[in-house]
């Protein structure tokens, strides 16, 4: 076997299951969207936006870093069951009473915010549902970290790759048919969270009596861990989201509904980096810490012209065919937002170019 050609095997082959649940995922999400901006039409869709962009950022406020301080910890402790539950058990004494504190305070705040910044009291009752919404988040989050600590990644695809979004398209479906609307979407993407949370839950309370008694010792450890980590994910959250909320904030719902129409449409070019760079970023660190120096500007050449190659035909198709696209897909109210989508397109694609390098 030539010089590179194992790890370039290794990054090929993939995750297989990882891969296929974070593709399926993707198109889920996107699907669940299309169907919401279709029948909401863009000023309702736009008001959902806005109320998944504040729960996006209340959301990591209340994870407090906890997923990767229980992902960490349980992988440390992984042939030691006592302190796994200990772990556990501390997770859940930080997380469960932070994260009811942060629903209530956007439970209670969401008149001010709704007025104040969007100017408009339709977003308050999407606030108050997402404010629950925070709590099953936060918790779903934990236990499936868990489950990554534990190595169960198969499981942890299963749950929130492929039956949570799956669970949110057809509560959607079935609340826009019974008249439900803006509430419904809503309250179907929060139901799909308590879903997640409760079948995570068992998971790990299957092999982990969650509630039995226990003496954690790890609470103050594991804090110290994990809240400087909440920087991390929420800038990443603030800037993932700040286009959706300026939009907001200086302009109509309607716009931020056609803008959210073109933004996950884009994003799609970016499937195929998320993919390769899973493997790849493993691999190259072990070709690093055996000094195989020839190997890494190998494969990392070779990587990005599979992601070059993989992603042109998606952003060619976009490019030329943003219009029909966004009328096919959300409806023609949207086909205002393609040249959005073409701008939105260069930037992603470009962002494929350089991805390994991150």
């Amino acid at each position: 076997m030539s010089e590179g050609e194992e790890p370039l095997k290794t990054i090929a082959k993939g995750a297989g299951i990882f891969f296929i649940g974070l593709i399926i995922s993707k198109l889920l999400n996107y699907f669940y969207k299309a169907i919401v901006a279709r029948f909401l039409g863009p000023a309702e869709y736009g008001l959902l936006s806005l109320g998944l962009a504040i729960f996006g950022i209340g959301g990591w406020i209340a994870l407090l870093g906890l997923n990767q301080g229980a992902e960490r910890y349980v992988g440390y402790y992984i042939n030691k069951k006592n302190q796994i539950k200990k772990v556990i058990s501390s997770v859940i004494k930080i997380g469960l009473p932070f994260s009811i504190l942060i629903g209530l305070i956007i439970f209670l705040a969401a008149k001010f915010i709704s007025y104040k910044f969007f100017h408009n009291l339709a977003l308050i009752n999407i606030l108050r549902l997402f404010s629950i919404a925070i709590i099953a988040y936060s918790l779903s989050e934990i236990f499936l970290a868990i489950l990554r600590g534990l190595k169960s990644i198969r499981q942890q695809v299963y749950i929130k790759y492929i039956i949570e979004p799956l669970v949110r398209i057809i509560l959607t479906l079935i609340f826009l048919f019974i008249g439900l609307n803006l509430i419904g979407a809503a309250l179907a993407y929060v139901l799909a969270l308590i879903f997640t949370l409760i079948i995570s839950f068992l998971v790990v309370n299957r092999r982990f009596k969650v509630f039995s008694k226990i003496k954690s010792g790890m609470t103050s450890s594991i804090f110290s861990f994990s809240w400087p980590l909440l920087f991390t994910g929420l800038f990443f959250s603030i800037f993932s989201w700040t286009d959706t909320l300026m939009l907001g904030y200086f302009k109509s719902e309607e716009l931020v509904g056609i803008y959210n129409a073109a933004f996950p449409t884009a994003y799609l070019i970016t499937t195929i980096l998320v993919s390769f760079t899973a493997l790849f970023i493993p691999v190259m660190v072990n070709l690093y810490a055996n000094k195989k120096y020839d190997e890494i500007i190998k494969v990392y050449k070779k990587v990005t012209k599979w992601i070059f190659s993989l992603s042109l035909p998606i952003f060619i198709l976009i490019i030329f065919f943003a219009d029909d696209i966004l009328n096919i897909l959300f409806g023609r109210n949207y086909v205002v937002g393609s040249n959005a989508l073409i701008i939105l397109s260069i930037g992603f694609f470009t962002a494929t170019l350089v991805g390994p390098a991150g």
